[in-house]
């Protein structure tokens, strides 16, 4: 705070002359803080982070919360409860957009009522199932994160990862040369060896690169049978000879088909 604000620091003219002011730039400071500033370590904000918020604020909406007129307390607000609002939505809009018959079936005998979860599961998005998987109780997460070999938290930022990637591709948007705006974390080697040949490749674990890898590790668990690995890397032969661009600028190193992970 006292790096942040000017009412703080050392040899200026403005600091404040008087406690109600003082208290009033605080609360503004700390309101931005927590509404407003995006912060890395968590990938939100603190008011999203602990679900008194759905979405960062802007500058409008922390002024326009601040100008408003008093009005009475709302009902204190369950932690988690907003983020749970914001997933019961993708689900409803999942199952209202959907042209399955088994949905269309269920729509006109049921109506009205949630349909069981082997329909849900069926017309989820990978976005509605990643936030999903980032709203469950942490031994949940944990159940099906074992399945995968990998840390609950690892799970939940590989999930958002390829959700991203999926949404960059589904809109023919550039992402062969691009960094993933949402970084995954990464298993340490120890945990996941087949992964270690990156652990400390920055480049390779936030590009296609790296996505592949999580990918060829998470289909070894959904379908152990899979020619997966086999055609991508018969994919990747395809790249084009060139001195102006590299399949290093997608993130993969050198022999990258030799890991263990592809073989």
């Amino acid at each position: 705070m006292r790096m942040a604000s000017r009412r703080f620091t050392r040899l200026t003219n403005g600091f404040s002359k008087k406690l109600e002011n003082h208290a009033a730039a605080v609360s503004l400071y700390v309101a931005h803080y927590s509404l407003c500033r995006w912060h890395e370590s968590i990938r939100s904000t603190p008011a999203e982070a602990i679900g008194l918020a759905d979405h960062a604020w802007s500058i409008g909406e922390l002024l326009d919360g601040a100008l408003a007129v008093a009005t009475p307390d709302p009902p204190p607000q369950v932690p988690g409860e907003a983020k749970h609002q914001k997933w019961l939505s993708l689900h409803d809009e999942a199952f209202d957009r959907s042209k399955e018959e088994f949905a269309k079936h269920f729509k006109t005998k049921y109506s009205g009522e949630n349909p069981p979860i082997w329909i849900a599961a069926e017309i989820w998005d990978f976005g509605a199932m990643s936030f999903l998987y980032a709203g469950m109780r942490k031994a949940d997460q944990a159940v099906v994160s074992k399945v995968f070999a990998v840390d609950l938290h690892v799970l939940e930022t590989w999930l958002r990862s390829i959700n991203v990637a999926r949404n960059i591709c589904a809109h023919h948007s550039r992402f062969w040369n691009k960094p993933n705006a949402a970084r995954p974390d990464w298993p340490k080697a120890s945990d996941c060896p087949d992964l270690g040949h990156i652990e400390k490749d920055t480049n390779a674990k936030a590009r296609v690169y790296g996505l592949a890898c999580m990918c060829a590790h998470l289909l070894r668990a959904i379908n152990p049978r899979s020619s997966w690995c086999d055609r991508f890397k018969k994919h990747i032969a395809t790249f084009p000879s060139s001195t102006v661009v590299s399949i290093s600028s997608a993130g993969f190193p050198t022999d990258w088909e030799k890991a263990n992970l592809w073989n």
